[in-house]
Formats: C-alpha cells, structure tokens, sequence
C-alpha cells in the first residue's frame, strides 16, 4: 500500500551534500552509500536507486516490522512506506539479514530523492541516503548528477525496565475466634522479568493485640517468593487491622492492608450505651452537642451498629424537636465507641431525650432522660403616662422592663391602645436591647393626643428564647363639652322677610375644642330639605362661646324643623333639635302697574293694576292724587284676591301715587309707587313695599 503525503515526525536533518557529476549519459546518477554510524543497537543499509529502494537488516536488534517506515520526500512530494504493508513486505519481526524492496518508485529520472528509514515509536532515523538523478529538477545541465549521504545519528538506547513487586496473596488472618493460632503467609512476585534484591516483608498487627514480624525472601527474577509469620498465636477478642510492606534495594516498596475479627467462642454481640454526655440542665444560650458512648461487651462483632437520638418537648408530651436516625458506628466488638450529636440551641422548657443503639445482628439498647433549658424570665416593673386625661394632654407613656435568671437578647415592648368599639388607638413595638440578669429598661413611647373616649392599653414584652409577659390597663380621655346656647333667627320669621339665623355655641369645661363647626338642616312639614347649610367658622373654643350665622332667605309659611349639629376636633358632636313656624305674611308675588298718557298732557288716562299674592285673604288698590286724596279704589277677597287685574279709567291727573294692599292671615304688606304720570309700567321691584 502507498501514502501519500504522511507527515512523520523526525528530528531536523542536517549535513553536507556532495554531490557526484554526471559523466556519459544524461539521466544515469552515481550513488554512494551511507556512511553510518555501525555502533547503534540496530544497522541498517538504506539504497536508493532509479528504479528502486532497498533496505536491508544488517544486525543488531530486531525491530518489530510494523514499526519501521521508509520516507521519500522527491520534487516536493512525500511518500512514506510500511515495512509490513508495502513493497515486498515483511511479516513480523525485522531481522538480521532481512531485505525489504519497493520495486515501483514514485519518483521519475530527473529529480532528486531523499529516502530515510525511520523506527516510529522512538522517532529515530536509522539510516538515511540522498540521490540526485538527470539534474536534479533544477532544469539545467549542471554536473550534479549522483548520491550523497550524511552521517546517521546514534539512535538513544531503550532504558531496561525496573524490577517490579506485586503482594500476590495475604493468607490466614481472616475473622476467627480467641481460640484459634494465628499465621500469616505472604506472597511475593516480581512481574517486570528484573531482579528485585534483597526483597523483605514485614507484617504489622494492630488491634487490642499488637504483633510485629519482618522476613526475607532473597531475590526475585520474575518469580514468586513468600514467606510465612507463625508465631502470632492466640489473640484476644477485638478488630484488628494489619499492614503488610515489601521492601526491596532495587525496587520500589510496595503495601497492603486489611482487617479481621476475633470473637469469642460462641457468644453473640450484646450493645451497651455506656454513657450519656452533654445533656445537663442549661438556658437557651447553651449550645448541645451531646455525645453517646456505645459498647459491645460480649466479645462477639455487632454488625452496622448506629445511633438514633431523639428530643421531645415539653417533658416529653410535646413534639419531636430534634431527630437524627442512623448514625454509623460501623462494627463493633468488645470496645466502645462515640458518636456526637451537634443539637444547638433550644427553647426554654423540659426536654426529655431518647437514645437508641441498634445493630443488623444484636438487640437494640435503649435510654432516655429529662433536662430543663432555662430562659430568660421577663418581667414589666412599672407603667407611667397611662392615667386619665384630657384631649388637650400629649400621652408619652412609659414601661420598665427587667429579666431575672438569664440575660434576655433582642428584647422589645409593644404598647397597643384600643378604644371601646374594638379599633386601634396606637400601636408600636420600641426595642429596648438585650436585658442583663436584674437590669431595667424603659421604652418609651409618644402616642400624641387622644380623641375623647375609654381605652383599654396592652403592654408586652418579648426577647429571644424568652416566654412574653404582658399587663392591661384602661384609662380616659375627656373632651371638650361643647352646647348650643341659644338659636336666634327662626322664631319669628315670616314669609316675606329673608330668614336669617344665629347659632351660639359655648364650651364650658375649659379644654380646648379645635375647629368648632355648626350645621343647620331645616326640613317642613312634607320632610322636605328646604336648607342645609355648615358654618365652620366659628374656630377654637376653650370656656368660652361663639357664633355661626346663616343666610337662609326667605321661607314659605308653614310649619319647620331645626336640627343643629356641632362637631369639633377630638369632641364629641352634639345635636339639638326643635320645631318652627313661619308666619303666612300676605304679599305679591307678581305685581305690575300700567298708566296710559292723555295725549301729550303727562296726565294719566287710565291705571291697569295685575297681580299675583300669596298668603293672601284680601287685596285693594287705590289711586291717590297729587294731595293724597282717593281718586280711585278696588277691593278684592277670598279667592279673587290671588290673582287678577283691575283698571280705573280717566284719573285724569298727573303725579299720582299707586298703592296696592295685600292682607293675610298674620299680617300684610303695603306696595307704593309715587310721582306717576304719563305712560308707564311698573314692576313689583319699582314698588316701595312695607309691613302692615
């Protein structure tokens, strides 16, 4: 098989060339040999001719066939060939007197060709040739034609390998009994073919016994040596653990290790729990880490011993708060062993643990046992600032707290105020540090000013690992006693003149009421709304009074209801009701005179009265003179008095005055107009309009 173009990693080539010249005829090349180094482990002759290369074996070592390549590098192209694959190829070893021949050269006559054989693993050139055929390929005529070859490198020599020790077999320290004598027989190889010198054993024995022995073997050449140990004899009930070490001067020490077992005759493992540590009485700053001691004390091996430990609260009734199952002793015979628990902190309260040992082969055992965790005992000294107040008093209460027994960490006080219908007042939390055993603290608290009112106050104190302990209490807060001293306005009022009303309101008990506001709602008799208004401007008052006024205007006559209602900031709203009535007052609600001119004169032809009353059991007009006297005059009552119109004709005068009469069931109202001549009309609101 060929390849092209292999890449084979060599070391660099360097020499001298000479090169032979053509003599004759173009193309024949002259070749000379290799001149190599013959002290190498292996020889090898290298010819490189035109139609042909040969490699020959010409002693030394033999090579693995598969192992030795021929490279030709010629006119820029590598090819590189197998000894045991190409050519006339060369089944297994490589020889002395082996001849390997590639009788199809990839190279033409005109080229120059430098052939190398090559043993791959070591990368070693093992010989090497130059030729240079025609000219070369460099396309001249030069005298260059012919083979050169440079010196062969000595290959490095493969370093013979070191003697290598195997502990082929350890026998007789198996498990066994009290009774049984113990020998051991160690077996020894050496595998590398080499001689490992002055080979010795020794065989080291731990346990409750202890046993030390060393002994030699000699050489070892690629065999096997062993010696035996047979004074151990009897050893007592336990684990044993040994170690076996092979020295040699040439080779390097090798170990192994094992273990064994010795009972006792015919018992069976029995577990013990020696002992219990860790678990006194503490406080919840005591960090637990228990330790149990665990015994097999029957001389026989309990196999896959391990520990469960549980704690229960509450004196044991309550729940699990630490568990750890199956904690590995391993074996265990005749000894004791330990196991440790990290548990940390807990609670105040009584604890009761459980402690259980269990083996694959043995009965389990089994203790348990009380502790207490004492924690801080907290306690609130004295309360101050909690008393009966007023709205105007700004509440700072104040609580001391202490602990007794242990120091309380992170401690706080929370104060919540609450009123009687259930809502929250205040409530805040202040911390007050961690509490010494005997020492005070005071929280401080600014609650501000309280609306009127019953309130009860919680105070609670709490820390860490530490039982809350709370006190109540209950206190009032006055408010301002606001009253509605008098009502102005109301009574009285008629349904012709707009209604105006005061309301004095008067606090009497000396505590300031802030932002004192009045509201009037007056309702007739239908259940009408006919006004609600709010005055808010009658501001602070403290033992003292003030007024709030509304414009209510004019009301119908009837009968009405007053609701007054005073609130203040922090006071309780009062509300003062009562009834009134609004005098029926005749009057017009429409009213319109017309006076028509006699020519030009400014005399007044004729005088049209229309109107419109209410409240009303009677009207009359009349029409009077520049003196005043009656010049015309019309009555009208019942129903004719609501409404209607009236005319007197030829007056016949100028600088009249108009007056129109409306009468009702509690007073009427008299309209005049003066001065009139000419023609005009007038309005209601040109009229002068007073009580009658």
């Amino acid at each position: 098989m060929r390849a092209q173009s292999e890449t084979v990693g060599v070391v660099v080539l360097l020499g001298v060339v000479v090169v032979a010249t053509t003599v004759g005829v173009t193309g024949l090349a002259m070749i000379t040999p290799e001149d190599t180094d013959r002290t190498q482990t292996t020889l090898v002759d290298l010819d490189v001719s035109l139609d042909s290369v040969s490699v020959v074996h010409a002693g030394g070592e033999s090579l693995p066939a598969a192992e030795v390549v021929v490279r030709i590098d010629h006119g820029g192209t590598t090819d590189v060939y197998r000894l045991d694959s190409d050519g006339t190829s060369i089944e297994g070893a490589f020889e002395p007197g082996d001849e390997w021949a590639l009788e199809a050269v990839p190279y033409g006559s005109d080229v120059t060709v430098d052939a190398y054989v090559i043993h791959e693993p070591t990368n070693t050139i093992l010989d090497r040739q130059r030729a240079v055929f025609g000219d070369g390929g460099d396309g001249g005529g030069g005298d260059d034609d012919g083979a050169t070859s440079t010196p062969t490198p000595t290959p490095t020599p493969t370093p013979d390998p070191d003697p290598t020790l195997e502990i082929a077999d350890v026998s007789g320290l198996e498990d066994g009994t009290e009774d049984d004598a113990y020998a051991a027989t160690i077996e020894v190889e050496e595998t590398a073919g080499r001689t490992a010198e002055d080979v010795t054993v020794e065989l080291a024995i731990g346990g409750p016994d202890s046993h030390v022995a060393t002994r030699d073997i000699g050489d070892l050449t690629g065999t096997t040596g062993s010696v035996t140990v047979s004074d151990i004899g009897e050893l007592s009930v336990g684990e044993y653990e040994w170690t076996v070490t092979v020295e040699s001067d040439t080779a390097e020490t090798v170990t192994e290790t094992g273990s064994f077992v010795v009972e006792e005759e015919g018992e069976t493992p029995s577990l013990e729990i020696d002992a219990v540590r860790g678990f006194e009485d503490g406080d919840v700053f005591t960090d637990y880490r228990p330790e149990i001691d665990v015994a097999e004390g029957d001389g026989a091996l309990a196999e896959n011993v391990t520990v469960d430990l549980r704690i229960l609260a509450d004196d044991g009734e309550g729940p699990v708060v630490f568990e750890r199952t199956n904690a590995s002793v391993g074996d265990l015979i005749a000894a004791t062993d330990t196991v440790a628990f990290e548990v940390g902190t807990l609670e105040s309260g009584e604890y009761v643990y459980e402690v259980t040992v269990d083996a694959d082969n043995a009965e389990s055992a089994s203790d348990d046992d009380s502790f207490e965790v004492a924690g801080p005992e907290l306690s609130i000294e004295d309360d101050r600032g909690l008393d009966d107040g007023d709205t105007d008093d700004r509440y700072t209460p104040e609580i001391d707290v202490g602990a007794e027994e242990v120091r309380a960490e992170n401690a706080s006080v929370r104060l919540r105020l609450t009123r009687t219908d259930g809502t929250t007042a205040f409530d805040r939390t202040v911390p007050v540090g961690d509490l010494d055993p005997d020492e005070v603290a005071t929280a401080a608290f600014d609650v501000g000013r309280l609306d009127r009112g019953e309130y009860e106050w919680t105070a609670t104190v709490d820390a860490d690992g530490a039982e809350a302990v709370s006190d109540a209490g209950d206190f009032e807060v006055e408010g301002p006693e606001l009253a509605v001293d008098e009502v102005r306005g109301l009574d009285g009022a008629d349904s012709v003149t707009p209604t105006t009303a005061s309301v004095d309101v008067v606090e009497d008990e000396g505590i300031l009421a802030e932002n004192v506001s009045v509201r009037l709602v007056l309702v007739d008799s239908d259940g009408t709304v006919v006004y609600d208004g709010t005055n808010a401007s009658v501001g602070d008052l403290s033992d003292e009074s003030g007024t709030a006024s509304f414009d209510v205007g004019t009301l119908q006559s009837g009968e009405y209801a007053y609701e007054i209602t005073v609130d203040a900031d922090r006071a309780a709203p009062i509300t003062t009701t009562d009834d009134f009535e609004v005098e029926a007052i005749g009057h017009f609600e429409e009213l319109t005179a017309t006076t028509d001119e006699t020519g030009n004169s400014g005399k007044v032809d004729a005088v049209t009265f229309e109107w419109r009353a209410d409240d009303v059991e009677g009207v009359s007009f009349v029409v009077l003179d520049a003196g005043g006297d009656d010049i015309a005059e019309a009555e009208f009552e019942g129903s004719d008095a609501e409404s209607g119109s009236v005319t007197f004709e030829e007056p016949n005068d100028r600088d009249l005055t108009l007056r129109a009469v409306v009468e009702g069931p509690d007073g009427g109202v008299t309209c005049t107009v003066e001065d009139v001549g000419g023609s005009e009309t007038y309005s209601l609101a040109d009229f002068s309009c007073t009580r009658n």
